[in-house]
Protein backbone atom coordinates (compact mmCIF):
# COMPACT_ATOMS: atom_id res chain seq x y z
CA UNK A 1 0.00 0.00 0.00
CA UNK A 2 1.54 3.15 -0.91
CA UNK A 3 0.13 7.00 -1.57
CA UNK A 4 1.25 8.26 -5.43
CA UNK A 5 3.56 11.22 -4.15
CA UNK A 6 5.71 8.90 -1.76
CA UNK A 7 7.53 5.67 -1.48
CA UNK A 8 5.68 5.10 1.45
CA UNK A 9 2.30 5.94 3.33
CA UNK A 10 3.32 7.31 6.75
CA UNK A 11 0.50 7.11 9.72
CA UNK A 12 0.66 8.51 12.91
CA UNK A 13 -0.67 6.37 15.48
CA UNK A 14 -1.75 7.89 18.67
CA UNK A 15 -2.86 6.07 22.18
CA UNK A 16 -2.31 6.04 25.30
CA UNK A 17 -1.54 2.09 25.75
CA UNK A 18 1.67 0.24 24.21
CA UNK A 19 -0.19 -2.84 23.18
CA UNK A 20 -2.31 -1.46 21.01
CA UNK A 21 0.03 0.73 19.51
CA UNK A 22 2.19 -2.41 18.90
CA UNK A 23 -0.89 -4.09 17.30
CA UNK A 24 -1.88 -1.40 14.99
CA UNK A 25 1.95 -0.93 14.12
CA UNK A 26 2.23 -4.63 13.36
CA UNK A 27 -0.78 -4.78 11.16
CA UNK A 28 0.19 -1.80 9.02
CA UNK A 29 3.48 -2.70 8.36
CA UNK A 30 2.76 -5.35 7.05
CA UNK A 31 0.71 -4.01 4.78
CA UNK A 32 4.16 -1.71 3.87
CA UNK A 33 2.64 1.13 6.16
CA UNK A 34 5.52 3.09 7.66
CA UNK A 35 4.17 4.01 11.08
CA UNK A 36 4.95 6.96 13.69
CA UNK A 37 3.50 6.22 17.59
CA UNK A 38 2.81 8.99 20.26
CA UNK A 39 1.77 8.01 23.39
CA UNK A 40 -0.92 10.70 23.84
CA UNK A 41 -2.22 14.52 22.29
CA UNK A 42 0.80 16.33 23.16
CA UNK A 43 3.04 14.10 22.39
CA UNK A 44 1.12 13.68 19.17
CA UNK A 45 1.35 17.32 18.00
CA UNK A 46 4.70 17.59 19.06
CA UNK A 47 4.86 15.06 16.14
CA UNK A 48 3.16 17.01 13.72
CA UNK A 49 4.75 20.22 13.97
CA UNK A 50 7.97 18.53 13.09
CA UNK A 51 9.37 18.00 9.63
CA UNK A 52 7.55 15.23 9.10
CA UNK A 53 4.11 14.77 6.89
CA UNK A 54 1.77 12.02 7.68
CA UNK A 55 -0.59 10.73 5.30
CA UNK A 56 -3.37 9.70 8.20
CA UNK A 57 -3.50 9.72 11.72
CA UNK A 58 -4.99 7.10 13.84
CA UNK A 59 -6.03 8.68 17.11
CA UNK A 60 -7.38 7.11 20.42
CA UNK A 61 -10.47 9.06 21.87
CA UNK A 62 -9.48 8.35 26.09
CA UNK A 63 -5.98 9.33 26.52
CA UNK A 64 -4.24 11.83 29.51
CA UNK A 65 -3.30 14.88 28.95
CA UNK A 66 -4.96 15.81 26.03
CA UNK A 67 -7.44 13.52 24.66
CA UNK A 68 -8.05 12.04 20.77
CA UNK A 69 -11.03 15.03 20.26
CA UNK A 70 -8.47 17.52 21.62
CA UNK A 71 -6.14 16.29 19.24
CA UNK A 72 -8.68 16.32 16.69
CA UNK A 73 -9.52 19.95 17.22
CA UNK A 74 -6.31 21.02 17.27
CA UNK A 75 -5.54 19.53 13.51
CA UNK A 76 -8.16 20.58 12.48
CA UNK A 77 -8.03 24.56 13.37
CA UNK A 78 -4.21 24.26 12.49
CA UNK A 79 -3.22 25.84 9.11
CA UNK A 80 -0.69 23.20 8.22
CA UNK A 81 -2.70 19.82 8.69
CA UNK A 82 -6.39 20.69 8.83
CA UNK A 83 -6.65 18.63 5.53
CA UNK A 84 -5.12 15.55 6.98
CA UNK A 85 -7.45 12.43 7.21
CA UNK A 86 -7.40 10.73 10.93
CA UNK A 87 -9.64 7.89 12.12
CA UNK A 88 -11.02 7.62 15.63
CA UNK A 89 -9.69 4.70 17.81
CA UNK A 90 -12.07 3.51 20.85
CA UNK A 91 -14.46 1.30 21.87
CA UNK A 92 -17.17 4.03 20.76
CA UNK A 93 -19.89 4.76 23.01
CA UNK A 94 -22.62 6.50 21.12
CA UNK A 95 -21.32 9.89 22.52
CA UNK A 96 -17.81 9.11 21.20
CA UNK A 97 -19.10 8.73 17.58
CA UNK A 98 -20.66 11.80 17.91
CA UNK A 99 -17.68 13.80 19.46
CA UNK A 100 -15.49 11.91 16.57
CA UNK A 101 -18.48 13.27 13.71
CA UNK A 102 -17.99 16.26 14.96
CA UNK A 103 -14.35 16.95 14.91
CA UNK A 104 -14.34 15.39 11.35
CA UNK A 105 -12.79 12.00 12.08
CA UNK A 106 -13.39 10.37 8.62
CA UNK A 107 -14.24 7.47 10.39
CA UNK A 108 -13.49 4.70 13.43
CA UNK A 109 -11.82 1.80 14.31
CA UNK A 110 -13.31 -0.33 17.71
CA UNK A 111 -11.08 -1.60 19.92
CA UNK A 112 -10.47 -4.84 19.79
CA UNK A 113 -9.66 -4.89 15.77
CA UNK A 114 -9.24 -7.02 13.15
CA UNK A 115 -6.14 -6.34 11.15
CA UNK A 116 -7.78 -6.69 7.64
CA UNK A 117 -10.82 -4.34 8.78
CA UNK A 118 -8.23 -2.05 9.49
CA UNK A 119 -6.21 -2.28 6.49
CA UNK A 120 -9.57 -1.97 4.24
CA UNK A 121 -10.27 1.19 6.43
CA UNK A 122 -7.29 3.15 6.03
CA UNK A 123 -7.23 2.03 2.03
CA UNK A 124 -10.54 3.70 2.08
CA UNK A 125 -10.08 6.62 3.73
CA UNK A 126 -6.62 7.16 1.68
CA UNK A 127 -8.71 6.43 -1.61
CA UNK A 128 -6.04 3.53 -1.86
CA UNK A 129 -6.68 -0.14 -3.76
CA UNK A 130 -7.36 -2.68 -1.05
CA UNK A 131 -4.88 -5.52 -0.85
CA UNK A 132 -6.25 -8.12 -3.18
CA UNK A 133 -3.65 -10.68 -2.78
CA UNK A 134 -5.69 -13.47 -0.36
CA UNK A 135 -1.63 -14.72 0.79
CA UNK A 136 -0.91 -10.79 2.05
CA UNK A 137 -4.81 -10.56 3.44
CA UNK A 138 -4.39 -13.92 5.24
CA UNK A 139 -0.55 -12.44 6.74
CA UNK A 140 -2.42 -8.94 7.84
CA UNK A 141 -4.73 -11.05 9.57
CA UNK A 142 -2.32 -13.03 11.20
CA UNK A 143 0.96 -10.39 11.39
CA UNK A 144 3.01 -12.62 9.71
CA UNK A 145 6.12 -10.76 8.43
CA UNK A 146 5.85 -10.15 4.70
CA UNK A 147 9.18 -11.11 2.62
CA UNK A 148 10.22 -8.15 -0.25
CA UNK A 149 10.14 -10.04 -3.07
Amino acid sequence: MTTSSKNSTNVLIVDDSSTVRQQLRIALSVAGVTCHEAEDGIAAWALLQSSETFDLAIIDIQMPRLDGIGLAQRIRTSERHHSLPFLMCSSLSPQDVKKSRDVGARGWIVKPFAPKKLILAVCQVLNLPPPNDRILLDKISTGEEIADD
